[in-house]
């Protein structure tokens, strides 16, 4: 039997194509040259440049191959979806990638992405990427947000806001959402910068907690792995609550009193994931 091909369209200033991953290098110079031009793009490995899917055989093998070379040869660093995608009885590699750090290099190659060509990118285009990415101005934090006033999340917020004014860190009396945020320099307007968002709201804003217990100290079993998304001010608290619970505790008893003593002294603890999410690079993916 004969099974007829699919086609899933042209490629485009987005989307590239491998027939199979024998084309590795090759696909990287195409995954750094979609990052410089959009700074999000897919590709695929068994199909043809026109679209045309052709399939390959895939095992963990594979995907770790994809994997380590994105890793090893896309700077700055990265962190891609890389999974299996069918087309009816074929089955192709699917990398999607995002990143705003350009300029970013392949192979110590900075490309660009020209309809479905990838060019070396000139000194000038280099340079500015450069600038405008070391300039506090235009980094991630600062940029404008699709979120708003409205999609902020008021208990997280009014947790913050106490917490704030009790260690002194915010010394006026307002509590009005917009009034406090615009005071923080976290607004454009009625929009938030990517800064508010990913603090107040529950929203996919680079924002993802992943929690796992191990068998051991050797991090090759899990016990028990969770996974959350939402705003930074809810999701440090569910990494705090993780562990608290996790960790061992004894107790002392003295003279008609019991104290319990935490196996990591508490505030460490909550400044070790504070700092966390505050050195975090929330534009690397």
């Amino acid at each position: 039997m004969i099974l007829a091909l699919v086609n899933i369209g042209s490629e485009t200033e987005q989307i590239e194509y491998k027939k199979s991953i024998g084309e590795l290098k090759e696909a990287m110079f195409s995954i750094a040259a979609i990052l410089n031009k959009h700074q999000k793009g897919e590709l695929y490995f068994g199909v043809k440049n026109d679209g045309t899917v052709i399939g390959q055989e895939i095992n963990d093998e594979s995907l770790r191959k994809v994997s380590q070379a994105i890793g090893n040869h896309i700077k700055p660093v990265i962190y891609p979806e890389i999974k299996i995608q069918q087309f009816g009885d074929r089955e192709t590699i699917l990398v999607r990638f995002e990143g705003s750090r350009c300029p970013y290099l392949a192979y110590n190659i900075p490309r660009i992405r020209v309809a479905d060509e990838d060019l070396v990118m000139d000194q000038n285009t280099y340079d500015s990427m450069i600038r405008k990415r070391d300039n506090v101005d235009y980094s991630w934090e600062k940029r404008i947000s699709k979120y708003t006033i409205d999609d902020v999340n008021k208990d997280a917020f009014l947790e913050y806001l106490r917490k704030a004014k009790e260690a002194g860190r915010i010394d006026f009396e307002d509590t009005d959402v917009k009034i406090v945020l615009d005071k923080l320099e976290l607004t454009e307007g009625n929009c938030l910068l990517n800064a508010g968002a990913a603090l107040f709201c529950d929203c996919g804003i680079a924002n993802e907690l992943q929690i796992a217990k191990f068998a051991s100290d050797e991090r090759l079993t899990f016990t028990d792995i969770r996974r959350y998304r939402g705003s930074v001010m809810e999701l440090k608290k569910k990494a705090e609550q993780y562990i608290i619970d996790a960790m061992d505790w004894r107790v002392e008893f003295g003279n008609l009193t019991r104290k319990e003593i935490p196996e990591i002294p508490l505030d460490a603890l909550r400044e070790a994931i504070t700092n966390s999410f505050g050195h975090r690079m929330f534009d690397s993916g």
